[in-house]
């Protein structure tokens, strides 16, 4: 039997995170190691089948920096917390991230396990798992996953990616869009690229939505936005749209799925603006296609994906879709057809959720139009077998 070796940050309830569980429901016949490097194992017990579960934070030094600094500052090793404190402090002011992931992945052993493939499942140039997989784990082939568009980022993480990139004998984009751009800055991958799909089951999010009735306890317009809450999920623009709306006397309320980051400066803003009962935070739900069913209206304000599979949920429902021009939008949405397609600005959201609320004909065009849409990515495991 083959071993594979996934490697990622955590299993919080997040895109990337999910789109790991749904892969790895599917693989058959390989026995499966996922090694962990935070601690937050939301979706653990979503996995359906038997998996080796290494937790990398209890070993080593961390490959996270605070971790890293807590365990340097334990008891006896106060000077080298203290000295290491300096030197991270001095690799993050002069935003030496290569240097600071090197000192990270040093602090382990080589992996003693042997593995068939060995995959960086949240791949990327400041990401320190990125040069872990490569350097402390055996493996006969190993394989990146890119889930970002990386022509936003960075020109230093671009540069590192060069240095990186091409000891993986294999890397995936997670978009036929987000590789051409990987493509386009790393043409020297050309050949060692290729896209692979998230693994989607349409059949099962729709039985996971039948599980409970409708939460909204709302009868107005009922407009949703999942996602971690995140600068380039762009949910801190929402506050001042969501009150212009409010202002002009719009029936409707806006509901966010997530958590991360932004919950404070989004709870600030909402109460500052007096609008707590038109936009509601619902925090992490581990069930949330109950409300891509109930809702009326999804919008993804999002600054950049690499694919984003929270629209890939709502096409499932057949909801009117309105979502910003990132560079997979359009193969979510054909633009007057199915939903809209705004600028990447909040102008623009704003102008495009106006039109769906002022048009109900529209509404309904779109609902009607999107029946023909069919996600079906199974076949992507195709490639996973073929490595």
């Amino acid at each position: 039997m083959k071993k594979v070796v996934f490697v990622i940050r955590s299993l919080t309830n997040a895109g990337t995170e999910q789109s790991l569980i749904k892969l790895i429901n599917e693989i058959e016949d390989y026995e499966i190691t996922v090694m962990l490097a935070r601690p937050d194992k939301t979706l653990l017990p979503l996995i359906n089948k038997k998996i080796h579960l290494i937790e990398l934070y209890k070993q080593g030094l961390g490959l996270n920096m605070g971790l890293y600094l807590k365990r340097s500052l334990k008891k006896g090793k106060l000077l080298k917390g203290l000295w290491m404190f300096l030197q991270l402090y001095r690799y993050i002011i002069l935003d030496q991230f290569e240097r600071l992931n090197q000192q990270l992945v040093d602090s382990y052993d080589v992996c003693n396990e042997e593995y068939d493939v060995a995959i960086a499942y949240d791949g990327g140039s400041r990401n320190s798992l990125t040069p872990f997989v490569l350097e402390k784990i055996r493996a006969k082939k190993k394989v990146m996953w890119i889930h970002e568009d990386y022509s936003k980022v960075p020109s230093n993480e671009k540069a590192a990616g060069h240095r990186i990139f091409p000891r993986y004998d294999q890397t995936f984009c997670v978009s036929t869009a987000a590789k051409e751009k990987f493509n386009e800055i790393y043409p020297e991958m050309e050949g060692a690229t290729d896209v692979f799909y998230s693994i989607f089951n349409s059949r099962e999010i729709l039985e996971k939505a039948s599980e409970s009735k409708n939460k909204f306890q709302y009868n107005g317009i009922k407009i949703l936005t999942v996602g971690r809450l995140e600068e380039e999920k762009g949910q801190e623009r929402l506050p001042a749209i969501v009150s212009r709306l409010k202002e002009e006397g719009y029936n409707f309320k806006w509901f966010l799925i997530g958590e991360g980051k932004l919950r404070k400066k989004l709870e600030a803003e909402i109460k500052e603006l007096g609008i707590e009962e038109y936009l509601i935070l619902l925090g992490k739900k581990n069930n949330p296609f109950p409300y891509y069913k109930y809702c009326d209206i999804y919008v993804q304000p999002s600054k950049q994906e690499g694919y984003c599979l929270s629209m890939a949920e709502a096409s499932t429902f057949e909801k009117p879709l309105v979502a910003t021009n990132f560079i997979t939008a359009k193969e979510f949405i054909v633009h007057g057809i199915d939903g809209l397609i705004a600028d990447n600005n909040s102008q623009s959201i704003y102008k495009n959720v106006k039109e769906i609320l002022d048009n109900e004909a529209l509404r309904l065009k779109f609902t009607e139009n999107s029946q023909h849409k069919k996600i079906d990515t199974f076949s992507e495991m195709d490639k996973f077998y073929a490595l």
